[in-house]
């Protein structure tokens, strides 16, 4: 029986991301997530790679902190060990996006457009806060905002998230994230991203986009599906990463440019293999060419 090495809240982050949230949510659930996930995706994804990528990636260790620090990244320590962390607090803020889409979808029209820019404008609040060594402000989760508020959430809870196929929904699109990030991640290491010291912009780019365009293949080549990982674009976007002034700062390529590069990489390298789910993914294509122009 092969192992992995997990880890709960072992450890603090390195560095502190923003956003920074304040909340009576239980972390636990989402631990519990990335690590069932992460067993799952390290048996489907290793019998698809080579022997070097396969002795890479049984080095690597995963680490879960109980933490609401909003970011993953992947590192070495010492030279030898291999980390991969994901914090819990990033699924659950997620997690959230996909509650607010859910209700979007079922006839809250708006609902994730407000939610998200709620979102956003407190995870920047907090940020300035917690670089003032101010206290935080709480911020509601889906639940409290849809309970609380009076908007285009309100009442979500009662008649569009209780049903069997908004929950399907919803697991869909959280083990969609977690995949896309672990693989993202993980091609780091497997590329030989992790120690390096350059500090060129735009080889950093490439990295970013050479990692994503990893775990896109490596997921077609697994049967793995990231398509329904949206929620973790649009918070990327929703944080700061979806202008051009943005996507010209930044070392990663923006929210929606990504979710594109996701659909452009899937639809390409589904073309063979199924064609008519190539083909499904036009639509959506065409639309982000058209908002991203």
């Amino acid at each position: 029986m092969r192992s992995y090495r997990i880890a709960g809240s072992l450890i603090l982050a390195w560095f502190v991301s923003a956003p920074a949230f304040s909340t009576d949510v239980d972390l636990e659930f989402y631990s519990q997530r990335i690590n069932r996930v992460t067993r799952d995706l390290v048996d489907a994804i290793r019998p698809t790679l080579d022997p070097r990528a396969q002795e890479v990636l049984d080095d690597i260790e995963f680490l879960v902190p109980l933490s609401w620090e909003t970011n993953a990244d992947a590192r070495r320590v010492f030279a030898t060990r291999r980390i991969v962390e994901f914090n819990a607090g990033f699924l659950a803020v997620t997690d959230w996006l996909a509650l607010a889409m859910i209700a979007d979808w079922a006839g809250h029209n708006g609902c994730l457009k407000e939610y998200t820019t709620y979102l956003a404008e407190l995870s920047d609040h907090n940020s300035r806060r917690l670089n003032r060594g101010r206290d935080l402000k709480q911020v509601y989760d889906f639940y409290g905002y849809a309970a609380e508020t009076r908007g285009m959430c309100e009442g979500a809870l009662q008649d569009t998230l209780d049903d069997s196929r908004a929950q399907e929904l919803r697991d869909e699109m959280l083990d969609a994230v977690i995949a896309t990030v672990l693989l993202h991640e993980i091609g780091h290491h497997i590329l030989n991203h992790v120690g390096g010291m350059e500090s060129n912009f735009i080889q950093k780019r490439m990295r970013e986009v050479s990692a994503d365009r990893w775990a896109f293949n490596t997921a077609v080549n697994a049967n793995y599906e990231l398509r329904n990982a949206v929620p973790l674009f649009l918070f990327i976007a929703a944080t700061g990463g979806g202008t051009l002034e943005d996507e010209i700062r930044s070392s990663h390529p923006s929210g929606l440019h990504r979710i594109r590069e996701l659909l452009v990489q899937t639809r390409a390298l589904l073309d063979e293999k199924d064609p008519i789910g190539a083909h499904v993914l036009d639509a959506s294509i065409d639309d982000l060419n058209r908002a991203l122009r």
